[in-house]
């Protein structure tokens, strides 16, 4: 059922299962599903609970993810009634009602100003005293260990709306990992951490030492994983210490800034871009010294920007849509609509955003693209540089296959290998390859 459902095969494969530790689920209170079948009432709900039973340990998994933590409840975590739960079944309340019943999730209403009624999910107390007994007494016994087809690509051939990929590169489906550097991960990591550390210590022996990293294509170009609890490219860098110790990671520097000055500078070279210049060569400093004039932690401002290379709205307002309020990416960063308007009238983002609007235009207006399907401008903007960015990155993965690097995740903006890369060789063969200089950063994952 685990393949099914997308949750930790451990959960079924470990000699001590999950229900060994939460008796409900083997043998759940199964009233709100009676009360509410209609029809042959026996088959019925035999097989909705035994489908609710695999939807259960799937949205466990989802209190793990750093993207769902709730913005105000603590160890609160977000689900959408219509793109998480919906996606598995029509039966949204009454899988609540189950949830909620057997002790798996508790649900929590919020009410907040600017969105109104939401709710929180939250582990219940049982739950959470399961899975840490759990994973403390986690083993699996030779026979149930589950072996990699090594044979397998990563890649899907197909992109996230079924069509024909557009990307030519692939790469090994299995990446073995440290099972006994997560374990001891499990000691050191922050309290924030654990839950999703727990989860990826579980597959991974699960696998045999290796983890699954998946990716498809977006309409856009870009690969992205699946499995936050698997993906390396979505798991924290914090954390890629005692997953992946040893290993190098290769980031272009204000990649979707430098990609946007130097698309423009092809079809107009008399555009200004100082301000884009000087952010690509000080971010650092300057998120800094913007982080300390508005109070806020670096981080954040650091998202900011990445929002704006993203192409976000640079509004401060809240609207209504669907039924639920929505703000922009940077507001919903900074958290108010008077720390928005700080950011955005700093004296260097509004230099590097009215640069950005000038960009845009000649990108737009130059493009050879037909761009008649893609939404707003933004996204039509996005749309130009992420193809771009996507032959940078092929470029690069191709160098380093080449180079006898074994390829260990795959980001948007970087790639992770096993050993360390010549930098410059690596940069002139991505200008050789796509007409682009790009500025390299390596980091290096420690070990624990």
């Amino acid at each position: 059922m685990w393949n099914s459902y997308h949750y930790p095969p451990c959960f079924d494969t470990a000699d001590k299962s999950l229900a060994s530790f939460h008796p409900q689920l083997s043998e759940p209170d199964v009233s709100s599903v009676i009360s509410n079948s209609t029809g042959s009432v026996n088959r019925k709900w035999e097989s909705i609970t035994h489908k609710f039973l695999g939807i259960s340990k799937s949205l466990i998994t989802y209190q793990a993810n750093p993207k769902r933590r709730h913005r105000t409840v603590p160890n609160a975590f977000g689900l959408s009634s219509s793109k998480d739960i919906r996606r598995f079944t029509r039966r949204d309340k009454e899988l609540v009602q189950f949830l909620e019943d057997n002790k798996i999730l508790k649900v929590l209403n919020v009410q907040s100003k600017s969105l109104g009624t939401t709710r929180a999910f939250m582990l219940t107390d049982e739950m959470r005293t399961a899975l840490e007994n759990f994973f403390s007494e986690l083993s699996i016994s030779e026979d149930k260990i589950i072996r990699p087809e090594f044979s397998e690509s990563g890649i899907s051939d197909l992109t996230s709306k079924d069509k024909i990929r557009r990307s030519a590169i692939q790469i090994p489906r299995w990446v073995s990992v440290d099972v006994n550097g997560i374990k001891e991960g499990l000691k050191q990591c922050d309290k924030e951490d654990k839950s999703l550390l727990q989860l990826t210590y579980g597959t991974a022996k699960s696998f045999d030492g290796f983890l699954r990293q998946d990716y498809v294509e977006s309409p856009f170009g870009r690969l992205y994983g699946r499995r936050s609890f698997e993906s390396l490219q979505l798991m924290p860098k914090r954390l890629l210490k005692y997953i992946i110790p040893n290993s190098f990671v290769y980031d272009i520097k204000a990649s979707s800034f430098s990609l946007m000055s130097q698309i423009t500078k092809i079809h107009n070279p008399s555009v200004s871009t100082k301000a884009i210049e000087e952010y690509i060569n000080n971010r650092s400093s300057i998120r800094h010294s913007i982080a300390d004039s508005l109070g806020v932690d670096y981080e954040l401002i650091k998202q900011c920007f990445t929002a704006l290379g993203f192409g976000a709205r640079r509004i401060t307002h809240s609207w209504r849509e669907k039924g639920s309020i929505k703000t922009g990416a940077i507001r919903d960063i900074l958290g108010s609509a008077e720390l928005t308007i700080e950011f955005l009238v700093h004296p260097l983002v509004q230099s590097i955003t009215d640069e950005m609007d000038e960009c845009s235009e000649v990108m737009l207006n130059s493009s050879p693209k037909d761009l008649s399907l893609i939404g707003s401008r933004n996204q039509k903007v996005a749309y130009i540089y992420q193809n771009e960015e996507v032959r940078v990155l092929q470029s690069m993965v191709s160098s380093a296959i080449e180079l006898g690097c074994s390829i260990k995740s795959m980001k948007h903006d970087a790639i992770v290998v096993n050993h360390q890369l010549p930098i410059e060789l690596i940069q002139s063969r991505v200008y050789e390859d796509t007409g682009f200089w790009i500025r390299l950063e390596e980091e290096m994952t420690d070990s624990y």
